[in-house]
C-alpha cells in the first residue's frame, strides 16, 4: 500500500495501515519515509516488518515487487544480504543472479533492508565504495578509511590500541567482509552476534587482476587493493 505524501506523520501511517488490516487487506511490510519505525511498529494491529528511513519513495512507481527484512534484535539480515535469497523471492534467472552479488553483499550486516525488482531495462549499477573501519580501543576510538590504504589503517589500530572490537561501515565492502566475520563467528560458537567481538585486524596493500570495461580479448590491469585479516577473540 502506497503511502502518499511525505508530511504524513506516525499517527496518519499508523491509521492508514491499521484501517487496510482492518478491511482484509494482507499487508505484510511498511516502508517508511521517515524516523518512525519504532512508532508506527508499536501501534499496528498486527506485527510486521517496518523499515525507516528509506528515500525516494516517491520514485518508485505501483506494482513493482519489493522484498523487506527487518532482522531480530541482535541480529543481521540473513535473506537479502544472500544472493541466493534474493533470486529465490523473485525466481531470478541464473543469469539475474550474477547480477545481484553486489547488491546483497553490500546487504551484508544491515539491520534492515528493501529490495525492489525493478521493470527490466530500468537496472543502474551501484559502484560499492570500500568504505571506513571504526576501531573501539580501551581508552580512545578511531576510524580509517580503506581507500587511504594499509598503513594508515594500521596506524589507527595502533592509536586504539589495546582494541576491544572493530566494525566496517554499512553497506561497504569494509562492513560486509567484518560483519560477515561476525556472522560465521556468532554460528560457529553459538554466541549472539552481538557478544563476539573483532579484537584485531592486519591490512596490506596489494594488487588485484580486473577485467578490462569493453576488452575484446579478456584484458586484465592490475589494480590497487588492501588486504585484510580479522581475528576474533572466543571463550573456545
Amino acid at each position: 500500500i502506497p503511502l502518499v505524501g511525505e508530511d504524513m506523520d506516525f499517527l496518519e501511517a499508523v491509521w492508514f495501515i491499521n484501517e487496510a488490516l482492518d478491511r482484509g487487506v494482507n499487508v505484510v511490510a511498511a516502508i517508511l519515509k521517515k524516523d518512525d519505525g519504532v512508532l508506527v511498529n508499536n501501534r499496528l494491529h498486527r506485527p510486521m516488518p517496518v523499515v525507516d528511513e528509506v528515500t525516494l519513495l516517491e520514485k518508485v512507481p505501483e506494482g513493482v515487487l519489493a522484498a523487506v527484512e527487518v532482522a531480530a534484535p541482535g541480529q543481521v539480515v540473513r535473506v537479502l544480504s544472500n544472493p541466493y535469497g534474493i533470486a529465490t523471492f523473485f525466481a531470478l534467472t541464473p543469469e539475474e543472479t550474477q547480477t545481484i552479488v553486489p547488491i546483497a553483499r553490500a546487504l551484508i550486516g544491515n539491520r534492515s533492508a528493501v529490495v525492489l525488482k525493478t521493470p527490466q531495462g530500468d537496472v543502474q549499477s551501484r559502484v560499492i565504495p570500500a568504505g571506513k573501519i571504526f576501531i573501539r580501543g580501551e581508552k580512545r576510538g578511531g576510524e580509517a578509511d580503506v581507500a587511504q590504504g594499509a598503513q594508515a589503517i594500521m596506524q589507527a589500530m595502533s592509536a586504539c590500541a589495546p582494541v576491544r572490537d572493530i566494525a566496517g561501515e554499512a553497506g561497504t565492502h569494509a562492513g560486509g567482509m567484518l560483519e560477515r566475520v561476525r556472522k560465521v563467528m556468532a554460528s560457529l560458537t553459538g554466541h549472539d552476534m552481538n557478544t563476539v567481538h573483532i579484537q584485531d585486524l592486519l591490512a596490506v596493500d596489494t594488487f588485484i587482476p580486473r577485467k578490462v570495461q569493453g576488452g575484446i580479448a579478456g584484458e586484465c590491469s592490475m589494480e590497487n587493493a588492501v588486504g585484510i585479516a580479522a581475528m576474533v577473540k572466543a571463550d573456545r
